[in-house]
Parts: structure tokens; sequence; C-alpha cells
């Protein structure tokens, strides 16, 4: 379902099919909540060991650079290629402390990389069997490569806490074009209910105790008495 979409069927829901010009419950807002119940529901699948599909993911080119941090990690350095993305990466989602990244790889998808933790980088040049393999790491929002043959750009498949900041990353050119409402809400056809029903859940429980101008006119009405 198109994000625009859903948006109006919880302002729709919520406001019983009567969305006022002043209301405060704002596209927004709803979108925000949305988000928020799509990862909470999201945890709850992978709690139950059950694997996302691939409408949870999305593409994202990046822009990488060489970088002199992190040499010291090479075995041999001299042959040892670090680069770093050139912007910060939108947030990932993380389950368990980990990334929720299906792949990051080569443009034409010949080069895989392999994710390793920042802490455990002082353990790479010293493993025969590793130390020359792609590597990827994650520190600051930036995302770092070992042995990354001077690639210009990469693609990361991953599970962004919110697709529209992936949608509009500052290093992609296209986004510019990019109508955000008209996007697919990055979720399956059968959880669009429970999410829908999550979030109509959080507003009411977060609105039940303001008072909400409901009406075009000068006096507030309590929002409990118009749900």
């Amino acid at each position: 379902m198109k994000i625009i979409e859903l948006i109006q069927r919880v302002q729709s829901l919520y406001s019983k099919g009567v969305q006022s010009d002043d209301s405060r419950l704002t596209s927004r807002h709803i979108y925000n909540k949305l988000i928020s119940s799509n990862n909470f529901l999201t945890n709850k699948k992978l709690s139950k060991n059950i694997n996302l599909s691939d409408n949870y993911y999305y593409n994202l080119k990046i822009e990488i650079e060489n970088s002199p941090l992190f040499k010291d990690i090479c075995i041999l350095p001299a042959t040892c290629n670090i680069s770093k993305s050139i912007c910060q990466i939108p947030d990932v989602q993380i389950f368990k402390n980990k990334y929720i990244i299906k792949f990051i790889s080569s443009l034409d998808g010949e080069v895989k990389f392999n994710y390793i933790d920042f802490n455990n980088l002082k353990y790479l040049s010293g493993n025969k069997y590793t130390k020359n393999k792609q590597w990827y790491f994650i520190k600051d929002k930036y995302i770092y490569f070992i042995h990354s043959y001077k690639m210009k750009k990469v693609i990361i498949n991953a599970y962004f806490k919110d697709i529209t900041q992936a949608l509009t990353y500052n290093c992609n050119d296209d986004y510019k074009c990019i109508d955000i409402l008209e996007q697919e809400f990055p979720t399956d056809d059968d959880m669009i209910e429970p999410i829908i029903e999550l979030t109509l859940k959080e507003l009411v429980s977060e609105f039940s105790v303001i008072r909400e101008d409901l009406t075009n006119d000068n006096k507030d009405s309590l929002l409990q008495n118009s749900k």
C-alpha cells in the first residue's frame, strides 16, 4: 500500500470519516506512528524466527571514497584499500544488536562484502583465512569497507527504520524526482491491518487527555467526547 493511502486510512478512521480542517493530527505525525508500529511488529516477527520478505528491504546506492582511517587493521597496509561512505547512511533497523542488512555489494553484484563488528576488527589481520576477504563495518553512521578495490559506489540492501530517509538520501540525486507519498510502505500486505490498529491505539492513547479542536470554530472539544 502506498504511504499516502495508509496515512489517509488512519486519518479517516481516527476522525471517523470527517477530518477537521484544524485537526492537530498531521500527516507527519501519523506517518511517524506508522513507522514505529511497523518497526515494533517487525521485531516481533523476527523474534519468532520469521524471515522478512523483500518488501521490507530497499536498495540504496552509496558513494564511497578512500579513507586513511583504520589502516592498522590490515596485515599488508600497502595493498589494503580502506574506503568509507561519503555521507552518513540512513538509520538501519537493528534486531538483537545486529543490523538488518541483507547484503552490500558492488554495483554489478560480483563482489559481496561481509559484515564485521567494529570491536572485532583487531582480530581481522591475524586471521589468515579471512584477511583478504571483503568486509564492511559501521561506525558513527558511516560504512567502512576493507578491500573495496577502489570502488566508487556500492549497493546496500537493508531494512531502514524510516524509508523516507533512504528515499531522500543526501548522496542520491535521484531523490529529487521521487514523490515520497506515492511510494510503497515497507511491509507485507497481511501486516497492514495490524499496523493500522496499533497506530490508532497509540494515537487515541496519546490524545485521550488532550483537548483537540475538531470543529471550525473558536471552541475546543474534548477528544474523548468525539471518538
